[in-house]
Formats: structure tokens, sequence, C-alpha cells
């Protein structure tokens, strides 16, 4: 406590670089109590497992440090990938246990483009639709409704397999638990593409299909797309019923959509951006992956996310003006 009160007379914004392992993460949720008292912002700067800043300096040199610096992240971002890190994400019971152990972290988050991403991350690990994700986090049917609102939670994570969040090593085309239709985003995005088939061709062109698609059918339906944003339903290969099913979906997806270009890059960068989560996710517990490269990566791409979410809400706001 005493330490916080010096921190907190010299700046208002704290960055904690403590050991990755759970001691070190342990400290860090001790430091958010007292940090919050006195108003102070905590930052989390991620450190390799079994180094301190010392190390990271003697391997890497100043700059090494610097870098992981210019990368720390909110701690509100660290105690919700924490949570999901620890939890149980196979099970129904598992899901719903942390979706209650995360509402007095979004509790803390008013609407911004912070809420939006972790709303993603969490819908995307839990295998749950952003819109059923949002209520849930934000505490809606807690009280007397709250039995229905778990139910729907079991029922969607019944209707569809576990999580995607990690790929085996080198299955570009296959993800264990992934599902088949496509998550919130992947689907958002390629309705868009279809509603908007001039920017469209250009997002979906500029996309790894095999990497940033979550499954085979989803991949399938980019590939298709990519030829027939102007006639998607046009072409379709005979006997994949799968796929016309899917893509007979996202029109009728697309016309329900407020289209529009902002939005359209916003939902590209989600998909971006769960894509290297995926890759980091795997890169953690593998011997010499490029951790590093794909953090810095992860920042830049999460940098032009704030940047485009921004735009979305002030073009919206105009719109409604």
């Amino acid at each position: 406590a005493e330490q916080v009160a010096e921190l907190a007379r010299m700046s208002g914004t704290v960055l904690l670089a403590l050991d990755a392992d759970a001691a070190g993460q342990d400290a860090m949720l001790r430091a958010s109590a007292l940090a919050a008292k006195r108003k102070l912002e905590l930052r989390v700067v991620a450190l390799p497992f079994g180094k301190d800043p010392a190390d990271l300096i003697a391997d890497g040199g100043a700059e090494a440090m610097a870098a992981a610096i210019e990368r720390s992240a909110p701690f509100v971002r660290f105690r919700v990938e924490r949570a999901l890190a620890d939890g149980d994400t196979a099970t129904p019971e598992g899901r719903d246990r942390l979706v209650d152990a995360l509402v007095p972290v979004f509790a803390t988050l008013p609407p911004s483009a912070m809420r939006l991403e972790l709303t993603r991350i969490v819908s995307e690990r839990l295998s749950l639709p952003e819109s059923l994700a949002e209520r849930l986090l934000g505490g809606e049917g807690r009280a007397g409704a709250g039995a229905r609102g778990r139910r729907d939670a079991r029922a969607s994570s019944r209707a569809r397999p576990g999580p995607i969040a990690r790929r085996p090593s080198g299955a570009a085309n296959g993800s264990t638990g992934a599902r088949e239709r496509g998550t919130e985003s992947e689907r958002a995005f390629l309705a868009l593409c279809i509603a908007l088939p001039g920017t469209g061709a250009q997002a979906l062109a500029g996309l790894d299909l095999d990497h940033v698609f979550s499954s085979d059918t989803m991949r399938r339906a980019a590939a298709h797309l990519l030829a027939h944003l102007n006639d998607p339903a046009s072409d379709l290969p005979e006997g994949d019923q799968e796929l016309a099913a899917l893509v007979a979906e996202l029109i009728v997806e697309a016309r329900r959509d407020d289209a529009r270009p902002e939005l359209l890059e916003v939902q590209r960068l989600q998909l971006e951006l769960a894509s290297i989560d995926r890759e980091l996710h795997s890169a953690r517990s593998a011997e010499h992956a490029p951790v590093l490269e794909l953090a810095e990566r992860r920042a830049r791409l999460k940098h032009d996310f704030d940047l485009a979410t921004s735009l979305a809400l002030e073009h919206a706001g105009d719109a409604e003006l």
C-alpha cells in the first residue's frame, strides 16, 4: 500500500512487469485492488515465462525491454485473458462459471472499443454468439431471469463444439473444436462483403483465408464469395449442401446489416486479431516459437483496430444526428 501511494504521487499510470508465473500474476491482482483506491491506471508488461526484466535486458538489451513496454496491455485485458486461460472452457457448466467470474470485470468497462474487443474474445473462446455474450457479461438476467440466461448459454454451447483458441501444429486447414458454421465475427464479415461487393472484394483478397477463417466450411465460403460477390448464389459446387446453406444464410444476413465500409474494416481487423490470438496461444506452449514477433504484429493490429472502431463509432453518431 505504501509503494502504491508513492507511485500515485509520480504518475497516473503504473506498468507492472512482474514474472509471468503464478506468483507474479497473483501479485498483479493484489496490486490492482490497491491501485483502484488511488485511481491509478494499471497496465501489464508481458514477459517471457521464467524471465524477469533483468533477464530480458541481459538477453536483448534495453531495446527488448522498451519493446515489451510498448506492447503493454490494460490490466482489465490481463484479467480477462487470465480467467479464460485458467478456466474450464470445455463444458457448458465451466463456461457458465467463467461468465459469472467475468461479470464484475466487465462492470468496470463503459461502452468502448476495449469492451467490444474483450466481448469478442470471450465470445469466441466460450463459443457463444457475441450478442448473448454481451448480455451475459453485462449481468442481464442474473437475478430473476438468471437461470434462463444460463440455460440459453448452455444451449448455445452444446449446439456448438468447443473453443477455437488452439489449432493443431501444422493444421492450417483444420481447427480442433472450431465451429463449422464460423464465429460471429467471420459471419458478420462475409455478410458485409456481400452487402458491399466492391470494398468486400478488396477486403477478402487481402486476407490469408487458410489462417483467418476457423473452419473448412468458412474458408470454402470465403473463397466462393471472393469470385462471386456480385451474385453469391451462382456457381455453387454441386453436392456441397453445407456450403450452399451457409451462403444462403449469409445473403439473408447481408440484407439485415447496416452496411458501411468502416464496419467492414472493423470486422476485417477483428478476424486478423482472432487469427493472431490463436497463433499466440499455440506459440506460447511451443519451444522456440516466435512469440515476440507475433506479439509485435498483434500490437500493430490492435492499434489499427482501435482506430477503425473509433471511426465507426464516430460515423454511427453522425448518422444518428
